[in-house]
């Protein structure tokens, strides 16, 4: 998706015209990604259990970028809220919380994370 070249982020955009879309924004705030993964869930359900990282105040942008009309991509974290994804629109969170994903349809869902 991207690869780091003499310390200039290159995003392939032929391949990924909207996580490119999305990063050429990001990098337009004045921020320099540390990663930028994609993951894929799958129908009929997916269910990532609770987890947070160590590192307190780890701020993560997620977007959705493919997410089926037929289905539900939620980002939960256990008695405080929920984000449901959209494609093409992305949430800022502190990865320190804890926080699942259930992913629930008859297909796929690509997340920008």
């Amino acid at each position: 998706l991207m690869r780091l070249t003499d310390g200039v982020v290159m995003c392939l955009k032929p391949l990924y015209p909207l996580a490119c879309s999305l990063l050429d924004r990001v990098m337009g705030l004045g921020l320099q990604p540390l990663q930028l993964v994609v993951s894929e869930v799958e129908g009929p359900k997916t269910y990532i259990p609770l987890h947070r990282s160590k590192l307190q105040s780890r701020i993560r942008l997620s977007c959705g970028i493919e997410v089926p009309a037929n289905g539900s991509s939620v980002l939960r974290f256990p008695g405080f809220a929920e984000q449901v994804y959209r494609r093409g629109s992305c949430f800022w969170f502190d990865e320190s919380y804890e926080h699942e994903l259930l992913h629930s349809g008859g297909s796929r869902a690509s997340l920008i994370l």
